[in-house]
């Protein structure tokens, strides 16, 4: 009577019926708990039919193996998993908030990108503020067509059948370009974060005249560090260019880990020498040392925001590390909220997270910058019209009349 109330729910036609009681007699198909509706018996997700995936040996169903919708992405109306369950919902409520975050932030970097091109100066587009800017900026943008990706996924599952190499799972046909914006997020991510330490030195350079030795100390340790970001850029390009996805994680891991602590460490650093070049100054310019103050200030807010999204990559990220191992599907039942896959988006948050920070940051300086220019020109120009002077076109300024 099951077998008949299942065939007239899935409307199989009279040689079809017997192929189905056939396979049902050898154990291909088993009745599915709470359900009329039978499941496959399965080894792999290829097993299933459509967009089903196979569940072997999972805590919280008394079935060896069967068919089933995907818990990683919440569907659920089996057979046919086209429903957003809770899970999903909850899923791409985040993508959305996430998206109009990313949005936000790019439509302040198109006004910033207005705010450069009238400054009208190219040369001070080849600082660390600059091109920490640019890569945090970069980093949200790909981002932002990740979490689009995201949504798309969510709102097509039946577009969850596609086959990669030879993996045995199936996948969305959205994954292989997520995965590119992936590896350009996380190239950015380590780009930017690395480039605000070089921001860093040029104000410790800008707030103490350096000796000839500290000067290549620091122009040394430019080189170093644009050295290690194109090494990781090449490594991680070449890993995502082998389909080897997996390891990404896995060699970004070291990296992050030390920013975070560089990041501490050059916050000490830099608040000893301003504080140290302020008291031993005789100048009575209480502007200037509020400025100095207000960039210690500043660079220890971004070394908080930064190193808390370090913080919450390692942690989150050597959980999820654990519970892929353990095989993902036993954390994450179908139709409920999948533990993993929070667990997960805890992680992809904290990049997001460090990207903003390092964005706002270099967005401050920016504009601290600018103010200061401005400031300068226009001192430089009462002065001048005081002494009456006048600067023939074309002379240049000496270096302690740049800034």
């Amino acid at each position: 009577a099951k077998l008949q109330s299942a065939q007239a729910r899935i409307g199989l036609s009279l040689l079809e019926s017997q192929k189905f009681c056939y396979l049902h007699l050898q154990g291909v198909f088993q009745p599915r708990k709470g359900h009329d509706i039978l499941t496959m018996v399965c080894e792999i997700d290829f097993d299933c039919p459509d967009t089903q995936v196979c569940y072997s040996d999972v805590r919280w169903s008394e079935l060896d193996s069967f068919c089933e919708c995907s818990s990683w992405y919440g569907w659920t109306g089996f057979p046919e998993c086209g429903t957003l369950g809770r899970h999903a919902k909850l899923a791409l409520f985040i993508h959305v908030c996430e998206a109009i975050v990313c949005f936000c932030f790019l439509l302040a970097t198109v006004r910033d990108i207005v705010f450069m091109l009238l400054t009208k100066d190219r040369r001070k587009q080849k600082n660390s503020t600059y091109v920490s800017l640019a890569s945090s900026s970069w980093g949200i943008l790909f981002y932002f067509v990740w979490k689009l990706l995201d949504i798309g996924l969510i709102l097509t599952p039946e577009k969850n059948i596609e086959k990669i190499a030879q993996d045995e799972e199936k996948y969305h046909q959205f994954v292989p370009a997520k995965r590119i914006f992936i590896v350009l997020t996380v190239i950015c991510l380590i780009f930017s974060t690395l480039h605000v330490s070089l921001l860093w030195l040029e104000i410790a350079h800008s707030t103490e005249h350096f000796v000839v030795g500290r000067n290549i100390e620091f122009q040394t340790y430019r080189k170093r560090v644009l050295v290690i970001e194109f090494i990781h850029c090449v490594i991680l390009a070449a890993t995502a260019g082998f389909g080897l996805y997996y390891l990404i994680v896995v060699i970004a891991f070291p990296l992050i880990f030390g920013i975070g602590i560089s990041y501490t460490i050059g916050y000490l650093r830099l608040r000893k020498l301003v504080m140290g070049n302020l008291g031993g100054t005789s100048t009575t310019d209480s502007e200037e040392k509020v400025h100095f103050l207000s960039i210690v200030e500043s660079v220890k807010q971004t070394t908080k925001g930064v190193v808390l999204a370090v913080y919450l990559m390692i942690v989150s990220g050597a959980i999820y590390s654990i519970l892929i191992l353990l095989d993902w599907r036993q954390f994450s039942q179908v139709n409920e909220v999948s533990l993993i896959y929070l667990i997960n988006e805890i992680f992809i948050f904290a990049i997001l997270w460090a990207l903003c920070v390092v964005w706002l940051f270099s967005h401050d300086s920016l504009r601290g910058f600018a103010s200061r220019s401005n400031s300068a020109s226009q001192i430089t120009s009462a002065s001048s019209s005081k002494s009456h002077m006048h600067i023939p076109a074309g002379t240049s300024l000496g270096p302690s009349e740049s800034l």
